[in-house]
């Protein structure tokens, strides 16, 4: 996955951007690009400014070309976040066939299996149906972090804490006098 353009001085860092936007593991881009296992392990790579501004430059060009927004992959990722394992079945407790699904239901499945049940005689004595949703906690994990919700939370923990402290503070001074 060669880009148009290059990183610049060595064709090791480049080979190693390449390989990188590929599989996005630091480690085994490093050793495919031919450094060694310790300077693979230390992944400093990834902190050198020339690269990650190459990185940043290569995924932005390539969301660009496929036209994929921040939006496209909140809205997805909320269809597995917010999915619920009740809508697959029917009022019997049944497994919903495909077709009955819509697609924002089918966008969060796993995996969907129809499995045929064989008696003690070999013959066919039903039909055992699962289903297995796609990690709805990693979903929402990446929501709140994409829209801030953690950082949100962490500055509203922290003015309360300074509001109790300074409460307690006046209070303090209070019984002091």
């Amino acid at each position: 996955m060669a880009a148009s353009c290059s990183i610049g001085k060595k064709a090791t860092q480049q080979r190693f951007c390449d390989e990188y936007l590929v599989s996005f593991n630091a480690y085994q881009a490093a050793l495919n690009a031919g450094y060694s296992n310790n300077t693979a392990r230390k992944c400093e790579l990834l902190h050198l400014p020339k690269i990650q501004t190459y990185l940043q430059a290569a995924m932005a060009k390539t969301a660009e070309r496929l036209e994929i927004t921040h939006d496209m992959i909140l809205r997805e990722l909320a269809k597995v976040a917010f999915a619920n394992m009740g809508d697959y079945y029917d009022e019997n407790a049944v497994l919903k066939p495909m077709n009955q699904l819509t697609p924002d239901q089918k966008a969060a499945i796993q995996q969907y299996q129809l499995i045929d049940a064989v008696g003690d005689y070999g013959e066919r004595a039903g039909e055992l149906s699962k289903i297995k949703l796609h990690n709805k906690m990693a979903a929402l994990d990446k929501i709140a972090r994409h829209t801030g919700f953690y950082a949100a939370s962490q500055s509203s923990k922290s003015k309360v804490q300074s509001q109790q402290s300074k409460l307690i503070l006046e209070g303090a001074g209070k019984s002091g006098s």
